[in-house]
């Protein structure tokens, strides 16, 4: 039987598997089937690329040229009558085509800065507005052709979508006339909605008060949002709290606090939904007290940024965090004490620590010394990564080697260890380690390598230099 003859659940997951999107898209000019199966994958996410400051000129122009491609697709399932709403626009005739798959029913991901942004690319490439009118109305918001076509398409994926599965309303992005902030669409009311967005499972988004109006529309919609990505928390919104006790699972938490010194109300509703939690990230300085997660024995990934009080991270210490996997903690000051309370109420679980901190909880300059040593009494023995790269302290290689040694009687497995400073004992001592299979090679081992051999090589060429 040939590849071609599998049938479409075999297809579909042999296509899973395919990471390159370059391979997927060449199964589309198969046929019939592999094009079905194919755009169903394709089109569950195509918002996934975009644009950063660091993007050279050909990823900028292989951005531009996919955003048109996409919304040349979406153009061409909008009505007439739709397009002939928006006077300022001349719709490309050629490319007008209704496409042979129904892409609009695969979509699962509605991201609606970036679908504005390739509105914008999508108006400057094709000349659908006049050269007279082009630069003066794409600086339009409200009522403005970027604004009304985005508004329409945003309305025809959820009405054709079979459901949206990820919604995202992230802060401003980069488009063809620079970052732009768009204005708020309130789709939560188009017809469609309900259905579309019954199975919302994560939500990105800002907290602010221009968009109460889709809190409160998804709080009557969505009920199963698993997880919540806030990029930036600038007000104590009702509405977004009244969101959050709407859900009956949130699985992940990822919040970045904003210009929000306290926040009540969120703090309140998620007091109520923290039992559930798997995966917990929080950036900020104490707008969200750590005491409500006191009851998140289900816990596996733990990420701390910030200048949190030792009051609430103790009683976040003394839950009985069993099932975690990994942790990062990044503090102003490291609380020791809380720390290995921490690593003890985790029963020996632990795979991954990651910790960062500016100075020791007294305020003195407390080498690095004495927390490795009460590190070495706890240490899980399925930890696999230690990293320590990302401060500024300095161990001294009779704690390395103590350190290691213990670790030598407890762990299951190799570690991967890394420390920010390597003098030539501590290098000797990793080397030692490596060699008896407790540790793994570590970057930082591999930088000193590297180094080395371009000393060597500058040495070799130091009497070609003098003459």
């Amino acid at each position: 039987m040939s590849v071609i003859q599998l049938s479409l659940e075999c297809l579909d997951n042999v296509f899973e598997f395919l990471e390159e999107e370059n391979s997927l898209y060449s199964s589309l000019f198969v046929n019939h089937e592999w094009l079905s199966v194919a755009a169903k994958i394709l089109w569950r996410d195509p918002f996934g690329a975009c644009l950063s400051p660091f993007d050279d000129e050909d990823q900028i122009e292989k951005f531009q040229r996919n955003s048109t491609d996409f919304i040349n697709s979406l153009v061409s399932f909008l009505p007439n009558t739709v397009k002939n709403t928006i006077k300022e626009l001349k719709f490309p005739e050629s490319k007008n085509e209704k496409p042979l798959v129904d892409y609009l029913s695969f979509i699962q991901t509605l991201d609606y800065y970036q679908l504005y942004n390739y509105v914008g690319m999508w108006l400057n490439e094709t000349q659908a507005l006049s050269v007279g009118t082009r630069n003066a109305t794409l600086k339009q918001k409200k009522q403005g052709p970027q604004f009304l076509l985005t508004q329409e398409l945003c309305r025809l994926i959820i009405a054709k979508s079979d459901g949206i599965k990820k919604l995202s309303l992230h802060t401003t992005i980069r488009g063809p006339f620079g970052f732009v902030s768009p204005p708020v669409i309130p789709f939560t009311e188009f017809p469609g909605a309900p259905i579309s967005f019954k199975e919302l499972e994560h939500l990105i988004c800002i907290v602010e008060s221009e968009f109460s109006n889709i809190y409160k529309g998804l709080s009557y919609i969505s009920q199963n949002i698993k997880g919540f990505e806030i990029v930036e928390y600038k007000q104590d919104n009702q509405e977004f709290a009244n969101l959050i006790n709407a859900q009956r699972d949130i699985q992940t938490f990822d919040y970045i606090g904003g210009n929000v010194q306290t926040t009540p109300r969120i703090a309140q509703a998620l007091r109520e939904r923290t039992q559930s939690l798997t995966k917990l990230s929080i950036t900020g300085n104490n707008s969200i007290p750590l005491d409500i997660f006191n009851k998140s024995g289900f816990l596996e990934s733990l990420e701390l940024v910030g200048d949190f009080q030792v009051t609430e991270f103790r009683k976040l210490a003394e839950t009985n965090l069993t099932k975690l996997r990994t942790l990062s903690l990044t503090f102003e000051k490291l609380y020791v004490k809380e720390l290995i309370t921490l690593l003890e109420h985790t029963n020996g679980n632990l795979t991954e620590i990651e910790i960062l901190w500016d100075k020791h909880a007294t305020g003195e300059s407390e080498g690095i010394n004495a927390i490795k040593s009460q590190l070495a009494n706890c240490i899980p023995s399925s930890l696999q990564v230690l990293d320590l790269s990302k401060s500024n302290w300095v161990i001294d290689a009779s704690t390395l080697a103590t350190f290691l040694q213990q670790c030598e009687r407890k762990l299951d497995a190799p570690l991967y260890l890394e420390l920010c400073h390597m003098s030539d004992e501590i290098r000797s001592i990793f080397e030692e380690y490596q060699d008896k299979g407790v540790l793994t090679e570590s970057e930082c081992l591999k930088s000193l390598v590297i180094d080395d051999e371009l000393l060597e090589e500058t040495d070799n060429l130091s009497p070609y230099l003098e003459e």
